[in-house]
């Protein structure tokens, strides 16, 4: 009897979008940890010190320049596996209570960040606000918020914990859509843009 030859077939996958976020502080390092777990997907954070040391508007050019992630693309497109730059999103989720400058404030919150004109990644940049602060927002949103900087860290790893199990996964994911959808109508924020996107990303997975 012939020897039947058989074929395996290859599973075609679609592209991984990276997401990369760079975080003001330790809410939004929250944030993006807990998206990271719940919705299982390729998320870096940027930020100092874990979130301890704040990085503020006026900064995140200089504060991306170093960011040795960023320096070479080439390098950088080779590392993730990305065959081109829409696979990648970069998103800075910055208060914008603390900015000494208007011009400054109303530039990153019309979508631009002074100082990264010229880079490989600029137009991958999306700039995310929360007008005066992320407290600010979410009571808006009527959302658990702290109510005093003492509470920031408890706070926040309640309501944006690290999850596990698939349960914990779902349930936080319903929870990210509560979220984006109080936060879609509000002008004090865009942080919608960054939460969709991720959950986005999420399904294509799926």
């Amino acid at each position: 009897m012939a020897r039947q030859n058989k074929r395996l077939k290859k599973v075609i996958r679609p592209p991984e979008d990276l997401v990369i976020v760079v975080a003001h502080g330790q809410s939004e390092v929250a944030i993006a940890e807990s998206l990271r777990s719940a919705l299982r997907i390729k998320l870096l954070v940027i930020a100092e010190n874990r979130g301890r040391s704040s990085i503020q508007i006026e900064g995140l050019a200089k504060r991306l320049d170093k960011e040795p992630l960023l320096k070479n693309k080439a390098e950088f497109m080779a590392q993730y596996s990305l065959s081109q730059l829409d696979h990648l999103h970069i998103f800075t989720l910055m208060d914008v209570d603390d900015v000494r400058h208007v011009d400054t404030k109303t530039a990153y919150m019309t979508g631009h960040i002074p100082g990264i004109k010229n880079r490989w990644y600029k137009q991958r940049v999306t700039p995310i606000y929360c007008d005066g602060n992320l407290e600010a927002v979410l009571k808006l949103a009527d959302m658990p918020y702290a109510k005093s900087k003492a509470e920031k860290t408890a706070t926040y790893l309640k309501v944006f914990p690290i999850v596990r199990t698939p349960e914990e996964r779902q349930s936080k994911r319903d929870d990210f859509i509560t979220f984006r959808d109080k936060t879609m109508s509000l002008q004090q924020t865009n942080i919608d843009i960054f939460v969709s996107t991720c959950l986005t990303i999420a399904n294509q997975r799926n």
